[in-house]
């Protein structure tokens, strides 16, 4: 039997004397770990928004224009990808604001518009000859 020992530690820095460090020092750096975590988030869901945006717009938008292609089709291709879109501007409005919670409260009511859209996938790759 071999075992094995791990010991983790939660301060990414030295400690203080006596291997302590102040309450403070730690506050800070969740602080800091938590900012970062945040601000990453929304970068990431702003450039979601970006893609899906263009997705709308060069995609289906002109698609729609120019009928190119039969509603019918556009609809098994792109399924509900302006509600998606829409429901992730709601919540990156939220996130900007810092209001992460009441974001992700309205925003976890609308994960059936991912659902449709991956269950229609097949359709999709069908469709467009994948």
């Amino acid at each position: 039997v071999l075992l094995v020992t791990v010991t983790m530690s939660f301060s990414p820095g030295p400690s203080g004397p006596l291997g302590c460090t102040s309450i403070q020092e730690q506050r800070d750096r969740w602080e800091r770990k938590r900012s970062r975590t945040a601000r990453e988030l929304v970068q990431t869901e702003q450039r979601y928004c970006q893609q899906l945006e263009l997705v709308t717009t060069y995609f289906e938008e002109i698609l729609k224009a120019k009928g190119t292609l039969r509603q019918d089709i556009r609809e098994s291709i792109f399924s509900p990808i302006k509600a998606i879109h829409s429901v992730n501007q709601s919540l990156l409005v939220h996130l900007e604001n810092g209001y992460f919670g009441r974001g992700f409260d309205q925003f976890c009511p609308h994960l059936h518009h991912y659902n449709t859209y991956v269950d229609n996938i097949y359709n999709a790759s069908k469709m467009l000859g994948v």
